[in-house]
């Protein structure tokens, strides 16, 4: 109490905070995402499988066995899953007021934790489990003991997030120019980061052997998607990301004229690193910026307090207005409980059409909520089965552990297998349209003849 008491700013954040996650929990329900995937993932490990041993998962496993843990306490629920990442991203905010305070004072860190619990980026996927929440957290972390000369341990806590997303490492310059402004030892941080995470790597290969180098690195590096997909996916990051990008560079400038390398630092690598993904990645997915959100938002906060210019805090009130109205359909279709009442109405026709013991198989963020939510297993341990996976496996190869375990049921959407032609020609032969689901994606479900 003591502390709420010395620091009013961090009480109103504390009851600004539980408001928006209290409001927050009434908006939990299943979407059509990604994490439907590592959700099914989380409570197969969590019933003995191995991940990339018993199946595909081209991410580091922390996530996985943090979702395991997690169904292992509370059950296996989707909201038990969506409630442990919301805690981890609203958790994130307090590290930012944390973080602020040290760098300027209680007054900006207030602004700039507002700012980022308001902003429809946070607002929208906060609660959403794609593995990305937790390295956030821990990279403001990692930050917070830079900034409090705490060396060793910052480097032990950058590490351990790099096996929740090898994407942490993007930000490992970050905090070596950082390091540098504050004139702290480069090389004990670096010690500290480099022998637990080979330590940790090590371990890992041991446990999963090499399929885990296979899976989660060079898959990633080797394989390549169609360029036709590109532009609806960077789009999908512009319809949110611009509006950061502008409060960025304006907090660069504003840094620049001011001489200021701190704030300078944390103004410009956002929007290197943003470009940097979108240039670099054919597969360029919104959440993957998320790490960007609180330096931006922190600067923004110093430039809204420090700016004498009325104009400047208007201006940064306007990019908030636009960019939520903006974002209202993303909102609608994340937030809305109706935009997935065809994924329950999916799992339900799966369910009376097929029996206990039968599999499915099909496009993999479907197919993931249909067997958490029914139990139907998914052939052959395909709970990823995008194209890119496929191909990269072989199509053959996949094609012949499909005819060895064959579904009772294949889920797809328009056009999804058309890069894995013996795949698509294999259910069209042997499947029959059973019933179609219409929506922002039409889905249809097939049963076997």
């Amino acid at each position: 109490m003591r502390v709420f008491h010395k620091s009013k700013y961090l009480f109103l954040l504390v009851f600004l905070t539980l408001l928006i996650f209290t409001t927050k929990l009434f908006f939990l329900h299943p979407t059509f995402s990604d994490e439907n995937t590592y959700i099914n993932m989380g409570k197969e490990v969590l019933n003995g499988k191995v991940p990339y041993k018993d199946f595909f998962f081209a991410h580091p496993p922390l996530q996985l066995y943090s979702l395991a843990l997690i169904f292992k306490i509370f059950g296996s629920s989707f909201l038990a899953a969506k409630i442990f990442s919301l805690m981890v991203s609203f958790a994130s905010v307090f590290l930012l007021f944390f973080i602020t305070r040290e760098l300027f004072n209680e007054k900006i860190a207030l602004i700039s934790s507002i700012l980022l619990l308001f902003w429809p980026g946070f607002l929208i996927f906060s609660g959403q489990q794609y593995g990305m929440w937790e390295i956030v957290l821990l990279f403001l972390v990692s930050v917070y003991l830079v900034l409090k000369d705490r060396l060793a341990l910052a480097g032990a806590v950058f590490s351990f997030g790099l096996f929740f997303r090898y994407l942490l490492i993007l930000y490992l310059p970050f905090l070596l120019i950082l390091l540098y402004l504050k004139k702290e030892s480069m090389t004990k941080f670096l010690t500290y980061f480099f022998v637990p995470a080979t330590m940790i790597f090590l371990l890992m290969f041991s446990l999963f052997g090499y399929s885990f180098v296979d899976n989660s690195i060079l898959f990633q590096i080797t394989t390549k998607i169609r360029e036709e997909t590109l532009p609806k996916l960077v789009f999908q990051y512009l319809d949110l990301g611009y509006f950061s990008l502008f409060l960025a560079l304006l907090s660069a400038i504003f840094a620049y004229l001011k001489k200021n390398k701190m704030i300078l630092l944390f103004s410009l690598y956002p929007i290197i690193i943003d470009l940097l993904i979108l240039l670099s990645l054919k597969t360029v997915i919104y959440h993957y910026f998320l790490l960007s959100l609180p330096l931006v938002m922190l600067v923004t906060g110093n430039l809204f307090f420090e700016s004498k210019e009325k104009t400047v805090k208007l201006l940064i009130i306007l990019v908030f207005i636009l960019s939520i109205f903006h974002n209202l359909p993303t909102f609608d279709f994340y937030m809305n409980p109706k935009s997935s009442e065809s994924l329950i109405q999916i799992a339900q026709f799966v369910q009376n059409n097929t029996k206990p013991a039968d599999t499915i198989f099909g496009e993999p963020v479907v197919a993931n909520y249909v067997s958490f939510a029914t139990g139907r297993k998914i052939s052959a341990n395909y709970l990823d089965s995008y194209p890119r996976h496929l191909l990269y496996e072989g199509e053959q190869s996949v094609l012949e552990r499909i005819k060895a375990n064959p579904p009772k049921a294949f889920i797809t959407t328009e056009n999804l297998y058309f890069l894995v032609p013996s795949i698509e020609k294999y259910f069209s032969e042997n499947y029959q349209l059973a019933k179609g689901f219409p929506g922002i994606s039409s889905y249809e479900i097939y049963l076997k003849k």
